[in-house]
């Protein structure tokens, strides 16, 4: 606002032009005796100031919402003096605080012809002073109790401001902050960081900006003794009346929790190992078993048992190798699991192909290991019932993933029969006893049937998005 922007009433005293040119969000305004509005001036040019004139304050908004402000109207026109009063009202179901001056108004020959005033609107400049008051207080308790420093700077200005705990958690001299004088130069911290992590940083930190995200990563810096040091960089953008806005980021060092999971990840890792190895050990001997029994119900019991371990120890094996140790590629291990099913009966004259496809999906070990075991069972049977009296034969295994949820497929070519769902359910053996039991296991349903060509062996399982991988 200026003074061209009161053409019009010129007439309206210095004390209020001051306070509106002081403030931004502001509102001008005079009344009659009996204060119906005369001249409204709003700091917002498409504010529909001329619906205002020859009204009372109390005729255009709910009289409850504006009792407070009428009253001082009342005030300064029967008293005759300046009021000033800081209140509150509902605005478009938002609480707006202001602060408002009213005084009487007289003609030339001092008659009184009035009120007029200024309502200077608070709440974007209350709320900004309450949230810079909390993060001014969230940053020196932060750095008043952990090893912690911060920086901030303001886009418009280019104003920086570091705190002085910045160069001992960068291993870095004091004097070095010197050289920071705009937003830029602050890339010319990322030289202490990792070489191998640099590139990350800063996409991340231009990505922020870019994007408006908030930035929260992990990286390692080199310090000068040659010693490695972890540290959490988070940066938000906070946006503050007047356009203003300010890019805030707080540094910590991380590296005593960084080292602890580190050292939890290689235990972790080593427990798979162990585990996977553990388990491949009595799948193996259980196989030895298996070849060394001549009774052939005996034989197969020791088969399935080595193959279901199996299919175990790939999960362990799979995790072991995974970066997060949390989670195994889906069509990894489905493939793995055909593998070693296949290894288990190497004695079948049957030159099987199998087809294994997924989506990309990352399983952890409580959804993997029921549908592996559930493919394991599937594979089995195919081995030894579908393909006899053949000597070759091909076995579809598919996994997809859309908004419903996934979709397990698989497929055999082999003997099939028009009844061979009512066989599969009426059958009762331990393998489709578990095939059950590991759908309902996971959350799903299934259906058997014969391929579209009215051969083979279908399997198709469902379950819902809602169930984590």
């Amino acid at each position: 606002m200026n003074t061209e922007d009161l053409a019009p009433n010129r007439n309206v005293s210095t004390g209020l032009l001051q306070q509106a040119l002081r403030h931004g969000n502001t509102i001008l305004f005079r009344t009659d005796t009996e204060l119906r509005y005369v001249w409204v001036h709003h700091h917002d040019p498409a504010f529909d100031t001329a619906r205002m004139i020859g009204k009372r304050l109390d005729e255009l908004a709910p009289p409850e919402s504006v009792a407070t402000i009428f009253r001082q109207y009342e005030r300064s026109l029967r008293q005759e003096e300046r009021v000033e009063t800081d209140g509150e009202y509902v605005r478009e179901g938002k609480p707006m605080r202001f602060h408002i001056i009213t005084e009487p108004v007289y003609d030339e020959g001092m008659r009184l012809i009035g009120i007029e005033g200024v309502v200077i609107d608070r709440t974007e400049v209350e709320d900004a002073q309450r949230r810079s008051a909390l993060l001014e207080e969230i940053r020196t308790l932060a750095e008043r109790i952990g090893q912690m420093g911060s920086f901030q700077f303001e886009v418009r200005t280019g104003i920086v401001t570091i705190s002085d705990e910045i160069p001992g958690l960068l291993g870095i001299p004091a004097e070095f902050l010197n050289g920071i004088k705009r937003p830029a130069d602050i890339f010319k911290l990322a030289r202490v960081v990792r070489a191998d992590f640099r590139r990350t940083a800063l996409q991340r930190y231009r990505e922020l900006v870019q994007a408006k995200r908030p930035y929260d990563i992990r990286v390692p810096i080199l310090l000068p003794d040659g010693k490695e040091r972890w540290l959490r960089v988070t940066i938000e953008i906070i946006q503050r009346p007047r356009k203003r806005t300010w890019v805030v980021g707080v540094i910590k060092d991380v590296t005593e929790s960084m080292l602890d999971s580190l050292r939890k990840d290689r235990l972790l890792a080593e427990t798979h190992h162990r585990v996977k190895n553990n388990l491949a050990v009595v799948a193996g001997l259980l196989g030895m078993q298996a070849e060394e029994t001549r009774d052939p119900h005996a034989m197969e019991a020791l088969a399935n048992a080595a193959s279901r371990l199996r299919a175990v120890s790939d999960v362990h094996e799979l995790l072991y190798r995974s970066s997060d140790l949390a989670h195994i590629d889906a069509h990894t291990y489905l493939n793995q699991v055909c593998a070693s099913v296949r290894a288990t009966w190497p004695n079948l004259l049957v030159n099987l192909t199998y087809t294994c496809t997924s989506d990309p999906v990352q399983w952890s070990i409580d959804r993997a290991l029921p549908i592996g075991l559930m493919l394991n069972e599937l594979l089995t049977n195919s081995w030894k019932y579908a393909f006899v009296g053949r000597s070759q034969g091909a076995i579809l295994v598919r996994l997809t993933h859309d908004a419903d949820g996934y979709q397990f497929l698989y497929e055999d070519d082999g003997n099939g029969r028009a009844d061979i769902a009512h066989v599969f359910q009426a059958s009762g053996t331990l393998g489709v006893n578990l095939i059950t039991g590991f759908v309902a296991q996971i959350g799903g349903t299934y259906q058997v049937s014969t391929r579209e060509d009215g051969t083979g062996f279908r399997f198709v399982c469902r379950w819902p998005e809602s169930l984590r991988a």
